[in-house]
């Protein structure tokens, strides 16, 4: 149909060569400065992103402070994710390695929440019943560019604590507040309410790189929270991988999910932010030809794609798709685009839908999703047009073919080999 090369993106590869010993390091050296006794419980707030080694830094935590002679637990922190149910979230939990069994302690979830105070602006802020009424709380959370906007504080612990603790309701508060002033903003005033009210022992801050590797460990006082974040989120910005072509035809994705990115497909970068017209990549068309497994039925940000399959369509769990994008104030990332039964069909429609464009100038990139991007397809026009290192071609160039039941085939990329 069209030829594709395998091109190899030279990303930061910055990387902790050991983040269960960093961690521990870590734990130790703020030891001395908290405060707690013997006995009391404490509650691990674990979120729905998926996190590198997240089981691994959250099995540890657990370790330390039971060693501290804390009693620790495991706390849903996930706003509406999970259908918007206690049953839900602790499944999504249990899909990252995280459960009672596998840490050693409870997992206490539950979808009550308190009113602690309001905003200025007379928006609610909820905290979680369960966080409000433990003696201590510990935020783990990735500090990454958000989805929906660009600020000072993003999506990281701060958010946590707001939409996290918050549950539903929280999530709904938080994203009526955006309306009102900047999300960043609103972040922060709600968050500062939430901590006068939730005894946070301490955060951890985890940054990746382009890889989908832990970079940095941050643990820090609750008194360093809201400033350290700021910092680590111009690391993440840093180090977000990126596509090498700001404009093309179409993008293929192999896989969309809650565990990618909590927006099903990352639009920084496939673009297509919902508040902006036009935006960088500039993509004609978007493919994405099924869900991810840990996604478990949640399609948020199906929106952004133009074309998909029917086997995706078949495997939302509109429930909690719907929850979420409602919650999101979002309706149109749950709009189900048009879909065909085989990918050969797709393209078909795809092309027909470019109009001018023949198939042999159709400028192609494919990935497998918007978390592992660095080594891609894309069409051997676009490394002289863009003027790419052709040191990061691999192979040669391979005409695009399908199986027997009319969908693509695609050589595994070197990262699904590792």
């Amino acid at each position: 149909m069209f030829a594709l090369v395998k091109y190899r993106q030279n990303l930061d590869q910055t990387k902790l060569a050991d983040v269960e010993a960093e961690l521990e390091k870590q734990l130790a050296a703020i030891r001395s400065s908290l405060t707690f006794q013997a006995g009391q419980n404490v509650g691990i707030a674990v979120g729905s992103r998926g996190i590198a080694n997240l089981d691994r830094i959250v099995s540890m935590v657990v370790r330390t402070t039971r060693s501290w002679g804390l009693e620790p637990f495991i706390l849903p922190a996930m706003g509406s994710h999970g259908g918007a149910t206690a049953e839900g979230q602790t499944t999504l939990l249990a899909g990252y390695g995280i459960s009672e069994e596998k840490m050693g302690c409870p997992v206490v979830s539950s979808m009550e929440v308190v009113e602690v105070g309001r905003t200025e602006r007379g928006t609610p802020v909820f905290l979680s019943q369960t966080a409000l009424t433990a003696d201590h709380i510990i935020l783990i959370n990735r500090i990454k560019p958000h989805t929906l906007f660009s600020g000072p504080i993003e999506s990281g612990l701060l958010k946590m604590a707001v939409v996290g603790l918050g549950k539903h309701q929280g999530a709904l508060a938080y994203h009526s507040e955006m309306k009102k002033q900047h999300p960043s903003m609103a972040i922060e005033e709600m968050a500062r309410t939430v901590f006068q009210h939730c005894r946070v022992l301490f955060g951890i801050g985890l940054v990746e790189n382009a890889y989908d590797q832990t970079a940095r460990i941050q643990v820090m006082p609750v008194t360093e929270i809201f400033a350290q974040e700021k910092v680590l989120l111009e690391e993440a910005k840093r180090l977000m991988p990126r596509l090498p072509c700001p404009e093309f035809d179409l993008l293929i994705v192999d896989e969309m999910g809650k565990d990618i990115s909590g927006s099903g497909m990352d639009p920084n970068i496939v673009g297509r932010y919902w508040d902006q017209p036009v935006s960088e990549p500039n993509i004609g068309r978007i493919f994405v030809r099924a869900l991810s497994e840990k996604t478990h039925g949640n399609a948020i940000g199906i929106g952004r794609a133009d074309f998909t399959t029917n086997r995706l369509v078949s495997n939302i769990d509109y429930q909690a798709t719907y929850a979420n994008s409602i919650t999101s104030g979002n309706p149109v990332s749950a709009r189900i685009p048009i879909h065909f039964e085989t990918d050969k069909e797709v393209l078909e429609a795809v092309l027909q839908s470019l109009g001018s464009v023949e198939v042999e100038n159709l400028t192609v990139v494919w990935i497998k999703n918007t978390l592992e991007i660095s080594e891609i397809l894309l069409s051997p026009s676009l490394i002289d047009r863009y003027n790419l290192d052709p040191g990061g071609i691999v192979g040669e160039p391979f005409q695009v073919e399908f199986d027997e039941q009319g969908n693509l085939l695609r050589p595994p990329f070197g990262f699904e080999s590792t």
